[in-house]
């Protein structure tokens, strides 16, 4: 079944806007900060399940688990697009499951 136009478009500046977000210095400073201060893979993935989690929060649980190698392989990649699923971080759910491919 092919997507309508209008849902293209919404997954596509869902992507630019989390693009954005993960290229900011700032978030991959917190990343960093957040992995060196002991963060596990479940203290990111908590956060992207968190409904009241905003984009920026998501992107950088999502930068914090690049950091700390969580996101290796297709467990890591499923891992977070689930969390990101229950989260209702439907954008960042598709975004990851693209990267993963």
């Amino acid at each position: 079944m092919p997507l309508s136009w209008r849902l293209r478009l919404a997954v596509l500046a869902a992507l630019r806007i989390t693009a954005r977000a993960a290229a900011s210095p700032a978030l991959r400073a917190t990343a960093r900060q957040a992995t060196a201060d002991g963060s596990s893979q479940a203290d990111f993935l908590k956060i992207l399940r968190r409904k009241t989690a905003t984009r920026e929060q998501a992107a950088a649980a999502v930068e914090g688990l690049r950091a700390g190698g969580y996101l290796g392989g297709v467990r890591g990649y499923s891992s977070a697009i689930v969390a990101s699923r229950r989260g209702r971080k439907w954008e960042l759910a598709i975004h990851l499951f693209d990267e993963m491919l």
